[in-house]
């Protein structure tokens, strides 16, 4: 039998201690009928819940620990939302985790996850993926678990096994990046158990730093290996994974104090205390140096025969046990990955290419203006059908749909054979806020296989607590005049109901969530956007889509323009933005209860509710997708014009002389079926675009495009970054922005260029630091993003010749400090060495590795820097024998903070210097700069190589403080 949240006897035997019989459900508090006085702590994967009897013991309020063994009901997987919301309420204020290590050691043998892949390896055994899929699905609630307390201003703890992958994982990096927390080395023999056990702890708690213990206890017992018990061979560390009794009675200590100070500190207004930067042990894992791994937990790792596995990993094809030689050989022969031509799989967009290309201005004007005729005749035809049709809608939502034309969209539907069966339905009845939302026919790519928690019964029985958590976040900000006027249009506009204070609304009876004012620098001067927070609502998380949307960008218009330029054609570019998509398709009539939204102002609180599709759900995102991506087919298979959209912008280009372009077709096309193009956005007959961030340009006299971040857009966001700088002030909303218009801006320019320094912008935008404050690690990034933007380095598809394709080998020594490169340019080969300089050492962070991965990492800039007069852009391919060096670079960031500063700033020097890079694995003993940091010289002598003075950029010198 299945046992709810509360019952302590579970089917399979596992019964929850009766210690723990008295202490609140968590339930019992969601539902707030039982009242329990101060702050509450919760211990979830709990094991044996050594530090809830800790807490009990210091007389700490706390609920029922949580761990699946007690029942289906204490399933954090399943129902850790319940601990979520008791955490925004703050009702629980400090929370302990210790999600399961089973998949997560790195004394698992066979390894299921590595450095490339710290979420589980590729391919493995459906048993070993089951395990690794449960440790992350419980690793990620345990980690927003801490990220809700750390923005709630509570207390977290995280415990695993030092060597854990858990701290590789993406969301624990994030968490470690945060002001006030850091890791805590814990040893159990500490705490009178016989074994040492090297245990972390990452928290920002401003006590538990003091479990880490001066001087070590005695061990008398070794955990590596297999021992036999109950005629079963199992790990000796599974037998000795309860904390010792003694470390839950100081960790109950350590929680209580912390408590109080965070009592005190809100009392008195001041800050909440939190751990020290100066308390931090540091990252816990090595990052490169299988020595030192070995060392700690042994060998327990085997490389494949050659028979079975006879390609080296991230080698491109490259066979294992290749000599110097032999490796340079096979590497001249193997082609670039971008020297091939672009390509795409758009067939209808080919097809217009093909049109449009092969046929004069002449035949293509004719052939469209008669289309468009025909289809405004039809249209102007179906306004009495259109009447009746939209006398069927809801009357909540009837303004929106008398302004669609649904008869005309069923007949273009059929005529183009687009694969939306729902569209003209939901155009006329209203598209689903909630629950299962409709396939995105066919522009999406692939089901999404996703474990859906809530739903729409779950926001309608949980009103309550959720409208209350909601209101309570209520806050007046300078620009609710802005809000309110907003609204009043929208209300003007037939989107949005009437206006009404929220005492007048009956709360049992509808969902709000919160309204609030974004402000967003434009070309024009500051204006406020206005958006619905549908996620701290819970209504996002109660849409189940099946699918991932799929967008255009500016490739797919690169791809346009080098095909006319290829075909000896001279194109002109447009571009078209639909006015307020979103905002004119109606809510289902069913989920109106839902769409209700509240705000203060002028110190009253208003409520309306929406009957458009609002900015800010993710339905909505899926309903004007499937609108959207319809017009665009439409344009595409009927008009046989080239095209693209991303969201609600569309853009493309035609060849000169066509005056009834793509954007002429849809213009027309979109303003008949009820979705008008707004004019003051559109653009035509251009040679150069600003679209999506990005200034594409073509140039005829190269015959080449070129793509870069929008001047001003590039001035305008360095600004707010100085600004952010200046006052040391970043807010959530603002970083979430930030971070995808530079992902943006980098994808445009340089591929994976400046990867590195966005993870600390998601950081702040996940967990906002108290007042929107900047980390250090978050100050560096928005420096170098500065830098970035004012190099604003292009990228240039050239449709004639090939540009060289150059290959680099590079190495380090270890112990002796020698860092190598070698370069192949044009049949002719270079190379260069150089002791690493002292004050270049003296940057890295300290290790027990003689440095080999900084040092591996290091030979990269050695190789860009010193041979840069031949490598400007070109394409290389550079080989290096380092695993976790080539993983970081692929990436563009790195775990290990000085590993990440520097691939941060070598992505820019890449950008500046305009290569095309591509790395690629080579096994050590096939390495040819292996060569010079050994005094192996003789194959490079045979080569004819010439010796190039060593140089390495200025930021080698100081990596945490470039650029200025």
């Amino acid at each position: 039998m299945q046992l709810g949240v509360g019952d302590t006897e579970v089917s399979h035997g596992v019964t929850l201690p009766a210690v723990f019989d008295e202490l609140p459900d968590a339930l019992d508090l969601s539902s707030s009928c039982l009242q329990v006085d101060g702050a509450m702590f919760a211990e979830v994967c709990c094991g044996e819940a050594i530090f809830t009897l800790g807490i009990m013991i210091h007389k700490v309020p706390c609920i029922k620990p949580w761990d699946s063994q007690y029942g289906e009901g204490f399933d954090v997987v399943r129902h850790g939302e319940i601990l979520l919301a008791l955490v925004r309420c703050k009702r629980i204020v400090f929370g302990h985790s210790a999600p399961p290590c089973q998949s997560a050691t790195w004394g698992r043998s066979p390894a299921v996850r590595s450095w490339d892949f710290p979420e589980g390896l590729p391919n493995l055994s459906p048993k070993a993926a089951r395990l690794v899929s449960l440790g992350n699905e419980v690793a990620d609630f345990c980690a927003r678990f801490c990220l809700e307390l750390y923005a709630a201003g509570g207390y977290f703890s995280v415990e695993n096994p030092r060597l854990s992958w858990l701290w590789a994982l993406r969301l624990f990096l994030a968490l470690y990046s945060l002001d006030g927390v850091i890791y805590t080395l814990v040893l159990y023999s500490d705490f009178g158990a016989a074994y040492s056990k090297p245990t972390i702890l990452l928290h920002n708690s401003p006590t538990l730093h003091s479990l880490r213990v001066g001087v070590p206890g005695p061990t008398t017992v070794r955990l590596r290996g297999l021992v036999r018990w109950h005629g079963e061979w199992v790990a000796r560390t599974h037998l000795a994974s309860m904390y010792p009794p003694k470390l839950g009675v100081e960790y109950g200590a350590c929680a209580a104090e912390a408590i109080e100070l965070r009592k005190l500190a809100v009392e008195s207004g001041t800050s909440i205390p939190m751990a020290l930067h100066s308390e931090d042990f540091g990252f816990p894992l090595p990052m490169v140096g299988d020595s030192w791994l070995n060392y700690v937990v042994g060998d327990m790792a085997w490389h494949a025969p050659d028979l079975v596995d006879p390609l080296v990993f991230r080698g491109e094809g490259a066979p294992k046990g290749f000599s110097h030689r032999e490796h340079v050989s096979w590497a001249l022969q193997q082609p670039h990955p971008w020297q091939g031509s672009l390509s795409l799989d758009c067939p209808d967009l080919d097809l217009a290419l093909e049109f449009e290309i092969k046929s004069r201005p002449e035949e293509i004007d004719e052939f469209r203006f008669g289309l468009l005729e025909h289809w405004t005749s039809v249209a102007n035809s179906l306004v009495e059908k259109q009447k009746s049709w939209s006398t069927k809608a809801g009357g909540a939502i009837r303004k929106l749909v008398q302004r669609i034309n649904g008869p005309l969209i069923a007949l273009l539907v059929e005529a183009i054979g687009y694969n939306d069966p729902w569209l003209v339905d939901h155009c006329q009845k209203g598209f689903p806020f909630v629950d299962h939302l409709p396939p995105c026919a066919e522009a999406s790519a692939g089901g999404l296989k996703l474990e859906y928690k809530v739903d729409s019964s779950f926001l309608r029985s949980n009103r309550g607590l959720l409208n209350e958590a909601v209101l309570s976040k209520l806050r007046e900000s300078d620009f609710s005049g802005d809000v309110m006027e907003e609204t009043l249009k929208d209300v003007e506009f037939g989107c949005m109901a009437r206006v009404t204070k929220i005492g007048e609304v009956d709360l049992g009876k509808v969902s709000v969530s919160r309204r609030i004012a974004v402000r967003e620098l434009r070309s024009k001067g500051w204006r406020t956007r206005v958006v619905d927070h549908m996620t701290e609502s819970w209504q996002n998380p109660a849409m189940r889509p099946v699918d991932k949307v799929t967008h255009d960008c500016v490739d797919v218009l690169v791809y346009m323009l080098v095909a006319f330029l290829k075909a000896g054609v001279t194109p002109l570019m447009w571009k078209r933005d639909v006015s307020k998509a979103f905002r004119r398709l109606p809510v289902q009539c069913a989920h109106l209860d839902l769409c209700w939204v509240a705000f203060l102002h002028q110190g009253i609180c208003y409520a309306a509710q929406h009957v458009g599709m609002p900015f800010g759900a993710t339905s909505s995102v899926y309903a004007w997708h499937r609108v959207g991506a319809f017009l665009l087919a439409v344009v595409q298979r009927l008009f046989k014009a080239p095209a693209a959209r991303y969201v609600d912008d569309y853009f493309g280009a035609s060849r000169k002389g066509v005056k009834c372009t793509a954007g002429v077709c849809l213009e027309v096309v979109a303003n008949l079926c009820g979705f008008p193009i707004d004019p003051a956005k559109s653009d035509n007959g251009t040679l150069e675009l600003l679209i999506l961030g990005a200034e594409v340009a073509v140039l005829l006299a190269e015959q080449a495009v070129s793509i870069k971040v929008d001047a001003k857009k590039a001035v305008k966001w360095s600004e707010l970054l100085l600004s952010a700088l200046s006052e040391n002030r970043l807010d959530g909303g603002e970083a979430s922005k930030m971070a995808g218009r530079l992902s943006f801006s980098v994808s445009v320019a340089t591929n994976k260029v400046g990867r590195a320094f966005i993870k600390p912008l998601y950081a702040q935008a996940h967990a906002t630091l108290p007042g929107g404050k900047m980390s250090l690690w978050l100050r560096a990034a928005c420096s170098w993003w500065r830098k970035f933007l004012e190099l604003r380095p292009p990228s240039l598809f050239n449709v004639g010749g090939l540009r060289t394709h150059t290959r680099i080998w590079t190495d380090a020594a270890g112990a002796s400090r020698w860092i190598a490169a070698v370069m192949c340019f044009e049949s002719k080969f270079f190379w260069t060495r150089m002791l690493v300089p002292p004050c270049v050492w003296d940057c890295f962070l300290v290790r027990q590795d003689n440095q080999i991965g900084m040092q591996e990492l290091l030979a990269v800039p050695l190789a860009l820097e010193t041979f840069k007069f031949w490598l400007k852009g070109t394409l290389a391919t550079i080989y290096i024998d380092n695993n976790g060096v080539l993983g970081g670079l692929i990436r563009g960031s790195c775990a290990a903070i000085d590993l990440n500063q520097a691939i941060g700033q070598l992505w820019l020097d890449i950008a500046e210097l305009q290569v095309g890079l591509h790395a690629v694995r080579v096994e050590s003993k096939a390495n040819i700069a292996d060569g010079p940091t050994r005094e192996f010289l003789e194959l490079l002598s045979e080569l004819g190589a010439t010796f190039v003075e060593p140089q390495l950029p200025a930021w080698c010198s100081d990596i945490w403080t470039f650029p200025a």
